[in-house]
């Protein structure tokens, strides 16, 4: 028996069959007719605007010219679906894409229900002649593909059913039901044709995360609601995030997602696609008395935002602004981490108090500090020495608890004893002497360096990587500003002065990432990436430079992408959002 048509083709054909409609049917929603012990629902409002921005989007062709996509265009999977849409075509008299919009225009759904563990997908109709065409030009196509495919099942309540493979489906109206296991497909008809008080749209948890999708004018092209004590008590949960971690930056980033996730009894997922803007938001209830003692270190007090308001010197490339209590996750580590990596924190711990006169760094050092912290990256900028490889700048930011001239002195002579071990570690490698020095400006002090260049040894156009780098730290008033370069550190004073070392938002996390000076970078590189590309794939320089040009174009369309994470109202939520442009 040949193989069935792909996924486009296969989808078709369940939506086929003309059936008996209830007055009422076509009003109905999909979790009124899904049960109420569903523990997964997702649905797909906005078909059309998906399709539109895979098909239609200048990045499209883009992907097209890629190696791997032309590939796929010579396979023969490309080739089957091709005859088969060439086919349906020809017999609907309707256009592929066409057919899918009319099919899925009033949403696509899909549930699974924990009592049957029956799979259901649901999808409706925009207009059921439409329906009907496909229909008779899908069934024809997968006859001609496989042979008795779909069979004629009994008939129930007047509605007459279809096998295909081990499960079955009906068409009540405009609404396509498929489902895998009869009990559920009983339910989901009696829900249909008579209304449930047992419907999921009547279920607490259910109401409560679709009443947080937004008003009607800012409703998701798509999103998911799952139940979490099952998963949990599957222990599917702990596979993904242990109780106990091996990544000390894995728990700084996400620990406190675990914590809510370890008590929420549901999590919502939602998409929204509008104007070329890409937005994922995840949401779960939160509830601040429930965080244990051991991760306060990720929430404010108050358990709401207080991440610091970010500086943004210009050329920031990127932007990473948190509320993290250091000193407090540190203290917490052997209920944190497994035994092997809180054994490490303790001796790294005596280490580096070497560099602070013999305090502990973790309880002291870092206590020393708000939660507020941001880390900045800047295009970089040159002048006297421009190395062949530009690496971009950085910066982290944090505020001081107290400023008293003793802390202050205790964290300048710190920098400086680093830079001179940091200096006496690289000219016995062989490495240009950094030479360090103290300047005033504006109210800060800066301590800075400098790598210095011997003119007889290379060319000061394309110097070695390390003059990207001229560590300095600033401090201005409660700020303590450590940066890769003296020019950030200057650009963030500058900043700082601009703007109250205390203000917070609303926000616990916040990532801005901006796409064009992400793309000056790459283009300050690419002779670089080109010869990475040569040497790392074998490529011809033809090839690279093609393969590069490639990897810049499809940068270029990405305006902006943001990350936050909030808790706010008993709410915790994590968006994600990129805007894409259309360069000209």
């Amino acid at each position: 028996m040949k193989r069935t048509l792909l996924l486009p083709i296969f989808l078709m054909t369940f939506v086929a069959s003309l059936a008996h409609a209830a007055p009422n049917a076509d009003h109905k929603s999909a979790a009124e007719i899904l049960p109420s012990s569903s523990l997964v629902y997702a649905e797909l409002s906005d078909s059309a605007a998906v399709i539109k921005l895979l098909m239609d989007h200048p990045i499209r062709k883009k992907l097209e010219a890629s190696d791997g996509y032309k590939q796929y265009l010579a396979s023969p999977q490309y080739e089957q679906l091709q005859n088969g849409l060439a086919l349906f075509e020809k017999q609907s008299g309707m256009k592929w894409r066409d057919a899918i919009e009319s099919m899925s225009g009033g949403g696509l759904y899909v549930g699974f229900d924990l009592s049957t563990n029956g799979f259901a997908l649901l999808m409706k109709a925009t207009d059921s002649d439409k329906l009907a065409t496909i229909h008779q030009a899908v069934a024809e196509a997968v006859e001609k593909q496989n042979r008795g495919a779909i069979q004629k099942g009994r008939t129930y309540r007047d509605v007459d059913t279809w096998k295909i493979g081990k499960g079955g489906f009906a068409i009540v109206g405009k609404w396509f039901l498929f489902t895998n296991n009869p009990d559920m497909g009983k339910t989901m008809f009696d829900n249909l044709l008579d209304g449930s008080p047992s419907a999921l749209a009547n279920d607490r948890d259910f109401k409560a995360a679709a009443d947080r999708q937004g008003s009607s004018s800012d409703q998701p092209t798509a999103w998911a609601f799952a139940r979490l004590p099952l998963i949990r008590g599957l222990g599917l949960l702990n596979k993904v995030l242990p109780e106990k971690s091996d990544n000390p930056g894995a728990e700084l980033l996400f620990g406190g997602v675990q914590e809510t996730l370890k008590n929420a009894p549901f999590i919502t997922t939602a998409l929204r696609v509008k104007n070329e803007e890409l937005r994922l938001t995840i949401g779960a209830p939160h509830d601040p008395s429930e965080v244990s003692a051991a991760r306060s270190f990720f929430f404010s007090p108050q358990g709401k935002g207080a991440a610091p308001k970010p500086l943004k010197p210009p050329g920031t490339m990127l932007s990473f602004t948190v509320h993290r209590d250091l000193a407090a996750m540190f203290r917490s580590a052997d209920e944190l981490f497994e035994e092997n990596i809180a054994a490490n924190i303790a001796q790294s711990d005596s280490q580096l108090t070497l560099f602070f006169s013999g305090r502990p760094f973790y309880s002291e050092v870092l206590g020393s500090f708000h939660p507020q912290m941001q880390i900045i990256v800047t295009q970089p900028t040159f002048k006297d020495v421009t190395p062949a490889i530009k690496v971009p700048a950085f910066a982290m930011v944090m505020r001081l608890k107290n400023t008293d001239d003793v802390t202050v002195a205790q964290f300048r002579t710190a920098f400086h004893t680093i830079l001179n071990f940091v200096n006496l570690q690289g000219t016995q490698d062989g490495k240009p002497m950094l030479l360090t020095d103290l300047d005033k400006i504006d109210g800060a002090t800066l301590l800075f360096s400098k790598y210095v260049f011997d003119a007889s040894k290379g060319d000061k156009t394309k110097a070695d990587i390390i003059y990207n780098f001229s560590p300095s730290m600033a401090i201005y008033g409660d700020r303590i500003m450590i940066a890769s370069t003296r020019e950030l550190a200057e650009q963030l004073i500058a900043s700082a002065k601009a703007q109250k070392s205390d203000e917070l938002i609303p926000q616990n996390t916040l990532l801005e990432l901006d796409g064009p000076a992400v793309l000056q970078a790459l283009k300050d590189n690419r002779e670089t990436l080109v010869s990475q590309n040569m040497l790392e794939k074998g490529h011809t320089p033809a090839q690279a430079n093609a393969e590069i040009d490639t990897l810049l174009d499809l940068v270029s369309y990405v305006r902006s992408i943001h990350s936050s994470m909030t808790f706010q109202d008993k709410w915790a939520t994590i968006d994600l959002s990129a805007k894409l442009t259309s360069p000209k």
